[in-house]
């Protein structure tokens, strides 16, 4: 719990520097940029969130890696977690300011589940019903799922919206038995 509120302080802090120097966009690429680096190289993670290699050299490590990639503020960023000996928290902190700048720009992310690939009509549609349900922009990741039969799954944070034949079939089911 402690972890997670640390996190996002510092997510915090990333995103209204993000803001006052007006690179949202950019900060956002390059923290978009070093979790798939984190997500890919679990020995990065191991090297960050051992005590016992030297900030110094964690520091080191952030500049060869990320100097020529990565905007001012944010490289100026990873210097500090390793200042307050946070680096080993970058994980969290980035997921953080994911959903805290998502949230600022009001964005949704919206998770599809499907038997087949939708059409760009559709997408079109669910987008709007979507945009008009949560008054966010929502922003479609896509799965398949060839047990669904047909239709779709929505998943919105907790919510469920379940458009799915195999939920009409159990729900027809269940009006039958009563």
């Amino acid at each position: 719990m402690k972890d997670w509120k640390t996190a996002s302080r510092y997510a915090n802090a990333l995103l209204r520097v993000a803001v006052d120097s007006n690179q949202l966009d950019t900060v956002y690429e390059d923290v978009k940029k070093i979790q798939n680096i984190v997500h890919q190289n679990a020995d990065l993670v191991h090297f960050l969130k051992n005590p016992v290699i030297a900030n110094a050299q964690k520091k080191e490590t952030f500049k060869a890696l990320f100097e020529r990639s990565v905007s001012k503020p944010t490289l100026d960023f990873l210097y500090l977690l390793c200042t307050k000996n946070r680096e080993s928290l970058l994980d969290e902190i980035i997921s953080s300011f994911i959903s805290k700048r998502d949230e600022l720009l009001g964005h949704i992310k919206a998770a599809v589940t499907t038997v087949v690939d939708m059409t760009p009509d559709q997408i079109v549609m669910l987008t709007d019903r979507i945009k008009s349900m949560t008054g966010k922009i929502p922003e479609l990741s896509f799965d398949k799922d060839p047990e669904l039969i047909g239709g779709f799954i929505v998943r919105i944070g907790d919510q469920v919206i379940d458009g799915s034949v195999r939920h009409q079939l159990e729900k027809l089911r269940e009006q039958f038995l009563d």
